[in-house]
C-alpha cells in the first residue's frame, strides 16, 4: 500500500503534483529556500519561464530528495546546473549596383551591435554597408 500524504509548507497543505513554493535565482543566479522550508519528501525543481533573451532548450528538471533536518540540498554544481541557450538569429542580404540592380560581389560589411539583451553579447545585430561604385 502506498502512503500519499500532503506536505505542509508555510502554514498550507499541498497534494502530490502541486507547486509548494516558488523562487527566483538573484543576481549571482543562486535561488535558495531556507534551510527548514521543505519537510522531507522528493521534490522537483523546475524552470517554469526562460530569462529574456533565452530559449528554454536545454533546462531540465531536477529531482532530489529532503532527508536530512536543517540540511540544504546544494545543486549548485555543473551536473545540477540548468543552461539555456541564447536567442540567436543570422541575417541574409543583398548588395546591388544603382540604377543596374546588379549584384554586387566582395563588398565588405561589418557587423555591430546595437542593442544587447542584459547578459548577453550576441542577441540584436545591424549590419551596415560600406559604399562602393560599380565598375563596368
Amino acid at each position: 500500500m502506498i502512503w500519499r500524504f500532503p506536505v505542509l509548507v508555510e502554514g498550507k497543505l499541498y497534494n502530490k503534483n502541486e507547486t509548494v513554493k516558488k523562487i527566483q535565482t538573484g543576481i549571482d543566479g543562486i535561488a535558495s529556500t531556507s534551510a527548514d522550508l521543505l519537510p522531507y519528501g522528493k521534490y522537483r525543481l523546475e524552470e517554469n519561464k526562460a530569462p529574456e533573451g533565452y530559449l528554454t532548450d536545454g533546462a531540465k528538471t531536477i529531482d532530489f530528495s529532503i532527508t536530512e533536518d536543517e540540511k540544504i540540498v546544494d545543486l549548485t554544481d555543473k551536473s545540477h546546473s540548468v543552461y539555456n541557450q541564447i536567442k540567436r538569429g543570422d541575417i541574409e542580404g543583398v548588395k546591388i549596383g544603382a540604377g543596374t540592380h546588379k549584384r554586387l560581389a566582395g563588398v565588405p560589411f561589418r557587423i555591430t551591435m546595437v542593442q544587447g539583451v542584459i547578459g548577453q553579447t550576441d542577441t540584436y545585430l545591424s549590419y551596415s554597408f560600406s559604399n562602393k561604385r560599380e565598375t563596368s
